[in-house]
């Protein structure tokens, strides 16, 4: 395998997914609108496992156009073989920040969430890798779109992309949902990433807005390909809360 971006990849994978799940923000029963949004969640596949945890605050509420502030803390290990130590297995361990401020435009059924800020990782492997171009600590800019558009009560979509010269890295996922039971939107998704010269795709079945226990959660399970030839079966699951 071609080295420690597979978990970088991953990571950018885990934060776009859960901060897809709803555009929908209610009013707390005083009539104030909600302005902290707090999430956190979980991506296992193959070779990787991840956790993260974070927050969107809007003064204005999140409901309404106007400043938004994000920020992602993320852990998680991966496993992969290096060319450079003649197949020798390694072990990687990552630590993430982002910081990221930005707007929130909202028109009618859709809402878009622009980001630009700080991305911060810290890689170590065990045995170290002379080959792998991720490790070590490195701070890049990161710029972020999210989209959600629900174009009848019933029919959910969303785009998430974003970019980061921390490792290289691509993301993009799409998803399309239709409401089941008045209780959760099912459909497919579709995700792509790349660092550096490690690729991976991943296509599934995703679950979200399911209220249960005062919380909103999501979750997705199905297959995932990358350019070492390697496939398996991934799964995610997210949780939100609005204040």
């Amino acid at each position: 395998m071609r080295g420690a971006c597979v978990c970088a990849a991953i990571v950018l994978a885990i934060a776009s997914a859960t901060s897809s799940v709803s555009a929908a923000a209610a009013a707390d029963p005083d009539g104030d609108p909600n302005r902290l949004l707090l999430f956190s969640g979980a991506d296992i596949w193959r070779n990787g496992n991840f956790a993260h945890a974070g927050f969107y605050w809007s003064p204005d509420g999140l409901e309404n156009d106007g400043l938004t502030f994000k920020t992602l803390l993320s852990d998680g290990n991966y496993r992969y073989r290096s060319g450079a130590l003649n197949d020798q297995p390694v072990v990687g361990r990552m630590l993430g920040a982002q910081i990221l401020p930005g707007w929130r435009f909202i028109r009618g059924p859709v809402e878009v969430k622009v980001f630009a800020g700080v991305d911060i990782r810290d890689v170590r492997l065990s045995p170290d890798d002379p080959g792998a171009r991720l490790k070590g600590t490195q701070v890049g800019l990161h710029t972020g779109v999210e989209i959600w558009y629900q174009p009848t009560p019933d029919t959910m979509t969303a785009l998430n992309a974003n970019v980061s010269t921390a490792g290289r890295q691509f993301f993009v996922q799409a998803l399309a949902g239709w409401r089941l039971f008045d209780a959760f939107y099912l459909g497919p998704e579709l995700t792509g990433f790349s660092s550096y010269d490690y690729r991976q795709w991943r296509i599934g079945l995703h679950v979200t807005a399911l209220h249960w226990l005062e919380l909103e959660w999501s979750g997705a399970l199905g297959v995932a390909r990358d350019s070492d030839r390697v496939s398996g079966l991934y799964g995610r699951v997210g949780i939100l809360k609005r204040y």
